[in-house]
């Protein structure tokens, strides 16, 4: 169709991305930009349709924004099972199309308490092992200048 590519990503989230809370509102965002070369340009105001199946279903026709993003907000029923989305960008005649999908599971309350749990720990872990390199950086650094 067109000759430029596309790059169409999409996600899930709500608290945590790629996992959502049975009876909660969760998110789909997700992102069009044309390449250049390596570079990603935002595409703003393009129409991307999105088709969501599952325990939440419909279809939503989004534009994108002046950075290329769109956002569509939804609540997940109280029951636990999948989600799948499927967004499409059709391209024109100076623009190729693009499409992205992802589908993610609905958990219990419990689980999902269980995952912000390891994704708070992980946190704390990543900055403990970010303090120990900077803490070490500083001990490298005043050796070497009080020299």
């Amino acid at each position: 169709m067109g000759v430029i590519p596309t790059r169409l990503t999409v996600q899930v989230c709500n608290g945590l991305c790629g996992v959502v809370e049975e009876g909660s509102n969760f998110i789909i965002t997700g992102h069009l930009e044309y390449m250049l070369g390596f570079f990603g340009i935002p595409m703003a105001g393009s129409l991307v349709t999105v088709d969501v199946s599952g325990l939440v279903s419909g279809t939503f026709q989004v534009n994108t924004d002046n950075n290329g993003n769109f956002v569509i907000g939804l609540t997940a029923p109280n029951s636990t099972g999948s989600i799948s989305v499927n967004a499409q960008y059709n391209g024109n005649a100076e623009f190729d199309a693009s499409s992205a999908s992802t589908t993610v599971p609905v958990v219990s309350q419990q689980e999902y308490s269980k995952l912000m749990q390891q994704k708070e720990l992980g946190q704390i872990i990543q900055y403990a092992i970010i303090g120990i390199i900077m803490a070490s950086i500083g001990v490298t650094l005043g050796v070497v200048f009080s020299r």
